[in-house]
């Protein structure tokens, strides 16, 4: 991205861009929920990982996305179901991941408890959809 915005900057985009390189998450910016009534939504939808390890022969996310699953932070996670929980919605959380148990580790040992922690505070005001 940063190529084609300096080419696009001077005026002369080339018609293919191509990288190695897999954006990284932890710098994707929290959804704006705000602008949407939620009232109007059956689930919401959040994205905790991109990438997958394994190659099925029916799937593109690793030609996509890569091998390599890439993961937000533990507090950018739950920041986006508090920032939910805030705005009032109560109801399917759809997790919307390539594998969301690409990284199984770190997911059994951080990811998935803390959430059940939050839960549990939250009253469980959200089921689960992955």
């Amino acid at each position: 991205m940063p190529l084609l915005l300096e080419d696009l900057k001077e005026g002369n985009p080339k018609p293919v861009y191509t990288s190695d390189e897999y954006p990284d998450i932890t710098l994707s910016p929290k959804p704006m929920w705000g602008l949407l009534d939620i009232k109007k939504y059956a689930s919401l939808s959040l994205q905790y990982s991109r990438g997958c390890p394994f190659d099925c022969e029916f799937c593109s996310i690793t030609m996509l996305n890569g091998r390599k699953p890439r993961t937000k932070t533990f507090e950018q996670f739950i920041s986006e179901f508090e920032t939910i929980y805030k705005l009032g919605w109560r109801g399917a959380i759809s997790v919307v991941d390539d594998n969301f148990i690409g990284n199984k580790r770190k997911l059994k040992d951080e990811v998935l408890p803390g959430l059940i922690n939050w839960s549990k505070q939250s009253k469980y005001p959200f089921n689960f959809i992955a």
